[in-house]
């Protein structure tokens, strides 16, 4: 089954590209998604790193790496269409969510050793692993109350 990836995700997508484009940009495409994630409140990712890093964990790496793909990009060689199409493709296949989330780019971004986000997080001793961990603990979290509620529910409808 392919995941659908969020309407937050897909919006800061289209935006990132868009600006890749208008500025003629051809480098450290996940990194610059990643700091447009982080850029804006509200999303999973955002949300998620703060937990793990604080506030101001969250602006110093932000700020790092910006900083980190000015002096060392990564060249990318295929569009950032491409590009972002791949790396959804991928988490749709090794994680198989419901749903492609901010938070999942995140995840994305730790696994690739290459990109400045991954680099900047394990300086505060995150890996990929602890943010798939942190996602499944908040979408568990998110979902256990449903489910309760629906084994609940389901004791109660007695067949006819």
């Amino acid at each position: 089954m392919q995941s659908k990836i969020s309407k937050s995700l897909e919006a800061i997508i289209k935006e990132t590209t868009l600006r890749l484009k208008q500025d003629n940009t051809t480098t450290s495409y996940i990194d610059r998604l990643i700091i447009e994630t982080l850029t804006e409140e509200g999303h999973f990712a955002t949300w998620l790193l703060k937990e793990l890093i604080g506030d101001s964990g969250t602006r110093v790496v932000m700020r790092r790496v910006a900083q980190s793909i000015i002096h060392s990009p990564i060249i990318e060689t295929a569009p950032p269409e491409a590009r972002f199409t791949h790396m959804c493709a991928t988490l749709s296949k090794v994680l198989s969510p419901k749903r492609i989330s901010t938070a999942h780019a995140l995840f994305y971004a730790t696994s690739d050793s290459t990109t400045a986000t991954s680099h900047e997080l394990r300086g505060y001793g995150i890996k990929s692993e602890d943010i798939l961990h942190a996602i499944d603990s908040v979408v568990e979290w998110k979902i256990r109350p449903a489910l309760e509620e629906l084994v609940i529910i389901s004791r109660d409808i007695k067949p006819s």
